[in-house]
């Protein structure tokens, strides 16, 4: 019996959004990964997962899912897992289409911010508010998410004004063009399945 199944995404999905009153199903529910101790008795894991609502708006979201039984072996093969309930550690709105239009700043920035690696997914969610800063005067702020296997980044950019991605991605190899403001990491728990 595979317990960590579209079925238990779903229900996760559901519980999360419950006071949304939000249609969750299996077509707008995607890119599910469970973290799961390798314990022999389960009793929470975590679920990062991405909601999608309509077109442009998706939700990128990190919980903790809590087992009302163990999933001891015994308890999996007699169907006694009781009702989950969920707890959201990191919840986030993206547009999707910005990621697809300027996937190298997306790069640029994350590479910066937080090194260049492989096998981690990144979203740029603005496309880059003007802003005033005190110090570096016009600029450019973006928020920017890295997902690994362990680990959500969240980081607030600014960079110097530009109205193009190269001259953005040349200011980044000057550390004097940019400055971080806030941010946050949320770690993920348990081994990937």
């Amino acid at each position: 019996m595979n317990l960590f199944n579209e079925e238990l995404t779903l229900k996760a999905a559901q519980n999360i959004y419950a006071d949304y009153g939000w249609d969750i199903n299996e077509n707008n529910v995607t890119n599910a990964t469970w973290y799961v101790s390798k314990d022999s008795d389960i009793s929470t894991a975590n679920l990062v997962f991405t909601y999608m609502r309509g077109q442009k708006s998706h939700y990128i979201n990190l919980c903790k899912v809590e087992f009302a039984t163990p999933l001891m072996p015994q308890n999996i093969k007699d169907k006694n897992i009781g009702v989950p309930t969920c707890t959201s550690l990191y919840m986030k709105n993206i547009d999707a289409s910005i990621q697809e239009q300027r996937t190298e700043i997306t790069n640029a920035i994350c590479n910066t911010l937080f090194g260049a690696k492989t096998g981690a997914t990144r979203y740029i969610i603005d496309n880059g508010r003007n802003t005033l800063d005190a110090e570096m005067g016009d600029v450019s702020t973006f928020t920017v998410i890295e997902i690994t296997d362990n680990v959500i980044k969240e980081q607030f950019v600014k960079i110097k004004y530009s109205n193009n991605d190269e001259d953005l991605i040349a200011k980044l190899a000057n550390e004097n063009n940019y400055k971080t403001d806030g941010g946050k990491t949320v770690s993920i728990t348990g081994e990937k399945l």
